[in-house]
């Protein structure tokens, strides 16, 4: 269960929150226990190798339609990239998010809506990446996310973070999530650093 409370204000973020620090914006949430004993997702083997025949078979037809310069495709993407949330905590100055340009409304990637999408997408999927204009780590639900993808498809699974907000109990269950590759930016007033961590 994810409760979200934003509120344009420029208090500090209490515990159990997050605040934006261009907008301002206070984003309170509360996350429901993780289960007591969790391990790695437990695959559906028979479907993962329907899909694989899949998706081989889709992308031989995306290079034919590449090669023949077709503008309507009736094979499907290799890659999908989703957002688990639009809201971050940093003021990076390329970023439209951080610098508060983007005026989208603020929210979380949900299940469900993952659902739809995969049923779609999924057996033709390579990657997923769940990262784009937002701090993956402040969804409280992004383990179970790449746990949902890791179990049903046989897509690997990326995410990038800034790794200014990871408590403890959220970096467990994001280790046994099943995520298959984890890139950390750094960025200092010397350098700027990009650490990769792969899985598996």
């Amino acid at each position: 269960m994810l409760k979200l409370d934003v509120v344009a204000s420029p208090a500090p973020a209490a515990q159990g929150s997050v605040q934006n620090a261009a907008t301002g914006q206070v984003i309170h949430f509360e996350v429901e226990a993780p289960p007591a004993r969790e391990t790695l997702p437990r695959r559906n083997l028979l479907q993962h190798m329907k899909f694989s025949v899949m998706r081989w078979f889709n992308r031989r037809l995306n290079e034919r339609e590449f090669q023949r310069r077709k503008v309507c495709l009736r094979s499907f993407p290799e890659m999908l990239c989703i957002d688990p949330t639009n809201v971050c905590q940093l003021k990076c100055p390329l970023c439209a998010t951080g610098t508060g340009s983007a005026r989208e409304k603020k929210g979380m990637l949900k299940q469900p809506m993952l659902e739809k999408v995969l049923q779609q997408l999924g057996p033709y999927l390579y990657q997923v990446h769940f990262y784009n204009w937002g701090e993956p780590l402040l969804n409280p639900k992004l383990p179970d996310l790449i746990r949902y993808v890791k179990t049903n498809y046989p897509a690997k699974v990326y995410f990038s973070t800034n790794l200014n907000y990871l408590p403890e109990k959220l970096a467990d269950r994001i280790l046994l999530s099943g995520v298959d590759e984890i890139t950390c930016a750094i960025d200092t007033p010397v350098t700027t650093e990009i650490r990769v961590w792969r899985f598996g």
